[in-house]
């Protein structure tokens, strides 16, 4: 599939190329006004043809990628036009395009008018006429063929792809409970969770990059769930196995054990081949990281809030971090003054990235209020200081619940920040209770946009949407649980194909809760819509 995108890029940046070239052909090769002085001269010349020993060749540059280079003849013989007058006499001329000042420098410099017995010109000494010299009668008759609009345009590709799109899906809390654990495990004790993405892996392939959300930890046994978390390794080949490219593993629980954990579940998911954001194994290494995608350099950073001030010390899920923790995650006070100061920290990160030369960034936060139905003040403050600092797009999970989408201005930019207030949870075995049905906290959403290389060269969105999900429980009855994030609406549509036979109405009830809280977005983008089969990202 991104091979496909590759070659329909690369196509219509041809085709666009090709029409280029045709068209300042066409107006190169339309012959100017003549002067009366010329008119005259044609005249005579029609009674009486000039020797060939008259003929010269001047250099014109009349536009910095427009050069008339007759004087190149024996570096590219087999560039040659042919120029005739009115009484049929044929001149052999070589025109080569160049817009570097190198050439012009060497035609000033080293060439020389020479004639050949046969009236072949090699042009040199073009420097005289460069400097204002008088030209010969031959050189006069060069502009002759001059007038005809004989030019041969340079044209140079442009250093990136015109119409190059790059699309990226994001998804929300991986949360490892105890359940879902031993939902995992193999009669040799050892873990497989490659079930667990089979049915959104279309999506994350159908994307050219893919993003989840690692919370908790991958620190080795024992494995725990609620309230510290640490998840067998298998997750991470899970992962990687449903399509994904990248994790941030910065979140409320990210020292659920320690630096040794930071360390340990970044080392992990990088072992399987996924990118980590909001976390680093040393101080050498940053917590952020650009990625090329089709030719488009997208810069990814990711933090948590914290869970208060203890004694002036910064904490996570009530944990106070360690020192030697402190340099290796990305975190930040929602209190003030420590807030503030955090704020310039996260838009210090927006600049390194744009001077690392990311042209997009995209920030992956933890913030909210647990089961909200709306982003509290933190969360709309974040929004828009990280959008008057340039940032395109916010993921954002940590309300456990989907929130809206809301465009958010950005004061120096011709268009505004798109933020995800809330994908909410992707999988994980969590149960809140709206009506006395399956709440909320199984309802997820798929985050999905997508970024175009113009013609100025310049990357602007050009479609942005969302997939709804609902996590769905296969319970064993042993305290064994296998959950899946499955689309909804596709799921709706064909049931036994995701094996939901006779639990419709748990995806019917999240269908309604989730279009329901959709309805609150406040998107200025008219292609914002939300996305149903894989094939909904563009490619084209």
């Amino acid at each position: 599939m991104k091979e496909r995108r590759e070659k329909s890029g690369r196509w219509r940046a041809g085709m666009a190329f090709i029409l280029s070239i045709l068209l300042l052909l066409l107006t190169a090769c339309t012959p100017p006004p003549r002067s009366d002085q010329n008119r005259q001269k044609s005249s005579d010349m029609t009674a009486e043809t000039e020797s060939a020993d008259e003929l010269s060749a001047e250099v014109a540059v009349e536009h910095p990628t427009l050069v008339e280079d007759s004087h190149l003849l024996d570096r590219y013989p087999e560039e040659e036009f042919s120029a005739q007058d009115d009484d049929q006499d044929t001149e052999t001329i070589s025109a080569v395009p160049t817009d570097t000042s190198e050439d012009i420098a060497e035609v000033g410099d080293s060439t020389e008018i020479e004639e050949s017995t046969e009236g072949d010109v090699n042009v040199s000494n073009a420097e005289s006429l460069m400097d204002g010299g008088e030209a010969s009668p031959a050189a006069s008759r060069a502009s002759e063929v001059k007038e005809f609009g004989i030019f041969f345009p340079v044209l140079e590709m442009p250093p990136y792809e015109v119409g190059a799109k790059a699309s990226i899906v994001a998804v929300g809390d991986v949360l490892f409970h105890s359940h879902m654990i031993a939902g995992g495990e193999q009669e040799d004790g050892t873990y497989d969770y490659n079930f667990m993405f089979e049915y959104i892996r279309d999506i994350n392939g159908q994307a050219d990059y893919a993003l989840c959300d690692m919370e908790g930890t991958l620190a080795g046994e024992p494995y725990t769930g609620y309230p510290l978390f640490s998840a067998p390794d298998a997750v991470a080949e899970a992962m990687k196995n449903g399509g994904f490219d990248m994790v941030t593993a910065m979140n409320n629980h990210s020292i659920d054990r320690w630096a040794e954990g930071v360390v340990r579940t970044n080392q992990v998911l990088r072992d399987y081949g996924l990118e980590v954001i909001g976390t680093r194994r040393s101080e050498d290494e940053t917590t952020w990281s650009v990625q090329e995608l089709n030719g488009i350099k997208v810069g990814f950073a990711a933090w948590s809030y914290e869970t208060g001030r203890q004694d002036d010390q910064r904490s996570l899920n009530g944990i106070t971090i360690p020192e030697d923790a402190l340099p290796l995650v990305n975190s930040f006070t929602q209190e003030e003054p420590y807030f503030s100061e955090d704020l310039k920290r996260m838009t210090d990160q927006a600049t390194a990235m744009r001077e690392a030369g990311a042209e997009v960034l995209i920030y992956f936060l933890h913030s909210g209020t647990e089961y909200s139905s709306e982003p509290n003040d933190v969360q709309r403050q974040l929004a828009e200081t990280l959008a008057t600092a340039g940032v395109d797009v916010i993921f954002n999970c940590g309300p456990h619940v989907i929130l809206p989408v809301e465009s958010v201005p950005r004061p120096d930019y011709q268009t505004p920040m798109l933020c995800f207030y809330s994908l909410g949870n992707c999988v994980s075995d969590q149960l809140f209770d709206t009506d006395n049905n399956q709440g909320r906290a199984e309802d997820g959403m798929i985050g999905m946009v997508q970024f175009e290389r113009r013609f100025d060269g310049s990357v602007t969105l050009c479609d942005a949407g969302y997939y709804l999900t609902y996590c769905y429980k296969l319970n064993d009855g042993n305290g064994r649980t296998k959950n899946r994030p499955i689309p909804v609406r596709q799921a709706l549509y064909a049931p036994g194909s995701f094996g939901i036979e006779g639990s419709e109405d748990l995806f019917e009830d999240s269908l309604a809760r989730s279009t329901d809280m959709m309805s609150n977005n406040k998107v200025d983008f008219e292609f914002f819509s939300e996305k149903v089969n894989p094939s909904d990202i563009h490619v084209e």
